[in-house]
């Protein structure tokens, strides 16, 4: 289990620290396309982790990966 908060924590670090390229990539548009719920679930987490540490309440995230 602490090895799945680790790679969470490295995602969540790399999707905040490139967003603007990821975002923009052919990549997550076709992620956007055939996997629109892990999409949302990504950003969601995101947001919601943003969200928390500015308030001073550093949670967490509890990430959901889409299992093929």
């Amino acid at each position: 289990m602490h090895q799945d908060e680790d790679l969470n924590t490295a995602v969540k670090t790399y999707i905040l620290q490139y967003a603007s390229e990821i975002l923009h990539c052919d990549q997550w548009r076709n992620l956007e396309k055939n996997l629109p719920q892990l999409a949302i679930e990504t950003l969601r987490g995101l947001l919601l982790d943003i969200r928390k540490e500015r308030r001073g309440m550093s949670l967490p995230c509890t990430w959901i990966i889409a299992s093929s």
